[in-house]
């Protein structure tokens, strides 16, 4: 058998913890926020994407370096596309899978017209 509670003490502990949950969702609604805001309008062109090379995530500052819109970006099929030598994807994706992650590493990428920028 389980404990039984008395219908009152179940009830305030359900409200309790409704209003802890509310809490942290408002707090973590917060964060997201100044996420978003950090990651919109940093200077710094940031991308993400998976190890299949499809583009997750990215902020407008990664487009002006290489004249590209963010309708260009929707209809790029690979990340591999936006790399200049496919040697420095390969080196990426080989110091992300070891590292977990990759910060401040050299590589050139494809500008829209097809040359190469840093």
């Amino acid at each position: 058998m389980g404990i039984i509670m008395p219908v009152e003490k179940t009830y305030d502990a359900l409200k309790e913890k409704i209003k802890e949950l509310e809490q942290e969702l408002a707090r973590r609604i917060q964060s997201e926020k100044k996420y978003h805001q950090l990651f919109q309008n940093t200077t710094t062109g940031i991308g993400v994407a998976d190890h299949q090379g499809n583009i997750l995530e990215y902020n407008d500052a990664m487009l002006n370096p290489g004249g590209y819109s963010r309708e260009d970006i929707s209809n790029i099929n690979n990340i591999n596309e936006l790399y200049y030598n496919q040697e420095d994807r390969d080196r990426i994706l080989k110091i992300a899978k070891e590292k977990g992650s990759v910060h401040e590493e050299h590589v050139k990428f494809r500008k829209k017209d097809g040359a190469p920028y840093d």
